[in-house]
């Protein structure tokens, strides 16, 4: 099962106790964010069993994310450069404060 913005996709590389071992394995530590890829034109921005997850548009298609994480906060966009002048387009944003 793959993590998607409506919380879980179908199968695809990974099945259902992989995904249980990522989680388990991720356990107890204090993850702030995690970020993930794939050659998708649709940049996200979600969560997923209290994980927040952000995918960028694929890199060889000009995404990137761009995260500022202090102790206070996290700040993170998605973008993608286009054109040959080094144009950005930010996409989706997220920010969130630690307690």
């Amino acid at each position: 099962m793959t993590f998607d913005d409506e919380g879980s996709g179908h199968a695809h590389w990974w099945d259902d106790d992989d995904r249980a071992a990522l989680l388990a394995a991720l356990k107890g530590y204090n993850i702030v964010g995690l970020f993930h890829g794939h050659e998708h034109d649709t940049p996200m921005i979600y969560k997923q069993d209290g994980l927040d997850l952000f995918k960028p548009i694929a890199t060889f298609k000009g995404g990137f994310a761009v995260a500022h994480v202090t102790n206070q906060y996290m700040d993170v966009v998605l973008a993608q450069a286009e054109g040959t002048d080094g144009e950005v387009t930010f996409l989706k944003a997220f920010s969130k404060r630690f307690e």
